[in-house]
């Protein structure tokens, strides 16, 4: 699909209600987006609902995504938005990764930790706190 607001999807036609057009031979269904390539200087937002309702989670380009099932997306987009996207400045963001020895039910002094090693995050987009815990 090319730069445009999808409204709904289904028996072989992508609608496009900003162009007022129905995309033919369309391969996409309801419910069955599971993957997808994002070329740089480019947005998509999902949604769950037709007509742009419902949840949403926006993806920025250049991004390979193997799997949406890693984000919890896998089969539920039932319309998409493909926009112009401003190019995001980095973070200076750094994550430091430590390792317990037991399971940790509150937040321990960091002296009581083994440190493993760090790095720098270019971009932080969580969308939520259960989204947060998928990369941990």
């Amino acid at each position: 699909l090319g730069l445009g607001e999808w409204s709904s999807f289904g028996n072989g036609k992508c609608a496009s209600d900003s162009e007022m057009c129905v995309l033919k031979n369309c391969n996409i269904r309801d419910n069955e987006l599971s993957s997808m390539y994002i070329p740089e200087g480019v947005k998509v937002t999902l949604y769950t609902g037709k007509y742009f309702s419902g949840r949403s989670i926006t993806y920025f380009g250049p991004r390979n995504i193997d799997n949406l099932s890693w984000d919890s997306w896998d089969d539920k987009t039932q319309s998409l938005k493909i926009l112009d996207a401003k190019k995001l400045e980095r973070s200076n963001y750094v994550m430091r990764v430590y390792s317990a020895s037991a399971t940790l039910m509150s937040m321990p002094s960091l002296k009581s930790l083994e440190y493993i090693g760090q790095a720098t995050i270019p971009y932080i987009n969580f969308h939520g706190v259960h989204t947060f815990r998928a990369y941990l």
